[in-house]
């Protein structure tokens, strides 16, 4: 089986699922929970965690089997009851299927109409019950839930009033995670505690904001100045611009995130490789290997080839786009900050630094500053968030600042 040299770790590419319980800066009067839930991953902060995982869920088909690996320790369950179906989420439910299966040949799951879709809804419970799961940094009882989402600058007018119904009411179901047994959950949202604000202004209140909730001495420089904030996501990419504290304008973009990206890579592949299909959706269970297989039923041979390099070519050309259309929008030179942000954006970083290297008055800013010491790496040495949290942390702030 012949595999050809890779030229990029695919794996940075995939959804990461993390579940770090942490205490995080909070309120006493209520529990603050935080949902960011992307075309990608699913991310929440609330008073005693900060979590991601891929925002993916499919019923669950047959009997699972009882055994326990380091690939489980994470594994997301979800059922309304115990007579319910049982629904898988996150990587459990993208290592379940496979570029065939009918689940990854639509691309409804990334329409904005996907509110009331019975995954989206799975989705948000899951969410929901992570942040409000008892660990050894507390736990919502006797407090009210206040709940902070956001959307796409252009998405905001339209659809705030149908995620919100979505989180407002009563939440009733069972979350079984890793090896821990099925764990039930009933929690309320009242009416007027959950609330919806652009997706990159929660990335300015976290780069403004230290771990203690304070606002950092640089804020009055961002609120101050030329500041332009980049999202891109996976599935648009979003600007905000803010001159001297006023907000002078939002855009939104639905063809330079990384689903375009993956659409590139899969339309490549399958140039490249006649025959060889990757629908976008089931492109992220083969970051994991970083290889796709590439067969002759006929001829009764298979053999498994790097993508990288596909990859790395199409999200350098997306990349390059998406910094062609701020250069159209935008006169640089007015400008003291470009402050970079969401899970394309990391990816992106260099490419925005490279393209911006000449600009001696514009600084270019990661979306996870301050963050340094909230995550340690695999040495136990202090690790920053991954940019994938902007955005949520910003929205978790807002609440502990209301």
């Amino acid at each position: 089986r012949h595999i050809m040299e890779e030229k990029m770790n695919t794996q940075d590419f995939r959804t990461k699922t993390m579940i770090v319980e942490r205490a995080n800066v909070s309120s006493p009067e209520m529990w603050g929970v935080a949902v960011d839930i992307g075309y990608s991953g699913v991310k929440l902060f609330s008073p005693n965690i900060i979590a991601c995982f891929p925002a993916f869920a499919v019923p669950a088909r047959g009997e699972r089997l009882n055994i326990t690996t380091e690939n489980t320790k994470n594994t997301i369950l979800f059922r309304k009851d115990a007579n319910s179906q049982v629904w898988l989420v996150g990587k459990a439910a993208q290592d379940s299927i496979s570029k065939d299966d009918p689940d990854t040949s639509s691309m409804s799951i990334f329409g904005r109409q996907r509110y009331n879709s019975d995954m989206f809804r799975v989705l948000a419970d899951t969410a929901l019950g992570l942040a409000c799961t008892k660990n050894q940094y507390g736990d919502p009882t006797n407090k009210p839930v206040v709940l902070k989402s956001g959307l796409p600058n252009a998405y905001i007018k339209v659809d705030s009033p149908a995620l919100r119904e979505v989180f407002e009411g009563f939440h009733s179901f069972d979350l079984k995670v890793g090896t821990k047994g099925w764990q039930h959950y009933e929690i309320t949202l009242v009416h007027g505690n959950v609330s919806v604000m652009p997706q990159p202004m929660g990335t300015l209140l976290s780069v403004a904001t230290g771990d203690d909730g304070k606002m950092r001495s640089e804020a009055n420089k961002y609120y101050s100045s030329y500041t332009l904030i980049c999202d891109p996501g996976f599935g648009t990419f979003d600007c905000f611009s803010l001159r001297g504290a006023v907000m002078t304008g939002m855009e939104t973009f639905d063809t330079l995130g990384m689903k375009q990206v993956f659409a590139e890579t899969s339309k490549k592949i399958f140039e490249k490789y006649p025959g060889t299909e990757i629908p976008v959706p089931a492109i992220q269970t083969y970051l994991e290997k970083g290889t796709i297989p590439v067969s002759n039923r006929k001829l009764r041979t298979s053999v498994n080839i790097q993508f990288g390099d596909i990859l790395e070519e199409c999200s350098r050309e997306i990349a390059m786009r998406a910094i062609d259309k701020i250069d159209e929008l935008y006169d640089l030179v007015d400008y003291d900050y470009l402050i970079l942000t969401g899970g394309t954006g990391e990816a992106w970083y260099g490419y925005f630094k490279d393209a911006y290297k000449g600009m001696s008055n514009l600084t270019i800013i990661p979306g996870n500053q301050n963050t340094m010491g909230i995550l340690s790496d695999e040495n136990g040495h202090p690790a920053p968030l991954p940019f994938i949290f902007s955005n949520v942390r910003g929205y978790y702030m807002s609440i502990y600042h209301r």
